[in-house]
């Protein structure tokens, strides 16, 4: 599935082919950050548009120090400019699991001064291992009750993972394991247990590389488990193209590619599971996708962080 979705041409998914239309493609992509830009102007946050369409980026910013968390605190540095002093930070977070991501309320958290750096500290020791996304609101001494909303050059959160304690998951038994489509994923971080031991050891001296191969295999696993439900399915498929977007950002198209099949390899291994591909595939027939020809916007899609993107 999606093999063929970076050629310049409309997404249309049968079975087995992706075609894309970059003009329908675009006019979505335009139309949807129109909306979003429409909503941060109403929250506070007036972006302002650089040669080239990009917008500048936030006056203030947020920096993950511990991504990824494996003592259940997520630290982050907030960095401030000369004559920039917060007064009150607010947060929501959101898990990159979420097909649909509902709106909820921002709460005050405590901003904290070091001898360096203020930084952020929040509790995630409750959370499920996998992406999560940090959206911060600030307000300022003279500003009165204005808002600031964090944005990066493309995205307005900042991203971190969550890893389960134990570096490692036990090898499933292999007629449970294929007993049903989802198999068994023990520590609940979206991966299949077997497909997790095989990112580690494949993948283990390439961080940046596993978590985008990681992320990849969340999603793709998410798109074979939502397939009675279409719109949850679509939203399932959508994030599976980001996630070899973030990929190709990192190692290249052919890469990519290559990747992308040693993935399907170890997900697509029973009956159940390819008749459950092309069920997801049908449930994406006519539906279009912006293709994304900037290296770093392909890198803001990884949920998680990477050095000087």
């Amino acid at each position: 599935m999606f093999n063929g979705y970076k050629m310049n041409c409309f997404v249309l998914i049968s079975t087995l082919i992706l075609v894309v239309n970059p003009v329908l493609a675009n006019q979505e992509g335009r139309r949807q950050e129109s909306n979003q830009n429409s909503k941060q102007v109403k929250q506070g946050f007036k972006p302002t548009l650089k040669e080239g369409g990009q917008f500048e980026k936030s006056v203030f910013d947020v920096v993950p120090l511990n991504t990824p968390v494996t003592d259940g605190l997520a630290r982050f540095a907030i960095k401030e400019p000369s004559g920039f002093e917060i007064k009150e930070v607010k947060i929501k977070i959101h898990s990159a699991r979420e097909l649909v991501l509902k709106d909820k309320n921002y709460s005050v958290a405590k901003l904290l001064q070091n001898n360096k750096q203020k930084e952020l500290h929040i509790d995630v020791k409750d959370y499920s291992p996998g992406f999560y996304r940090l959206y911060v609101k600030v307000k300022t001494k003279k500003d009165k009750d204005q808002e600031h909303q964090y944005r990066s050059a493309y995205i307005d959160f900042a991203r971190f993972v969550v890893e389960p304690k134990k570096s490692e998951v036990p090898m499933p038994d292999p007629v449970q394991n294929n007993a049903t489509v989802g198999g068994i994923d023990s520590d609940n971080d979206g991966i299949r247990d077997d497909v997790q031991i095989w990112i580690n050891n494949t993948f283990g001296e390439q961080p940046e590389v596993g978590l985008a191969v990681k992320q990849m295999a969340s999603t793709f696993q998410s798109l074979l488990t939502t397939i009675e439900n279409k719109d949850e399915s679509i939203g399932a498929a959508r994030k599976f193209l980001d996630s070899t977007t973030c990929l190709d950002g990192l190692v290249g198209l052919k890469m990519e590619m290559t990747m992308r099949r040693m993935v399907k390899d170890q997900y697509l291994n029973t009956k159940d599971r390819l008749y459950a591909e092309i069920r997801a595939n049908g449930n994406f027939r006519g539906q279009s996708f912006n293709v994304i020809i900037d290296s770093n916007k392909k890198k803001s899609l990884c949920s998680f962080d990477l050095p000087n993107k």
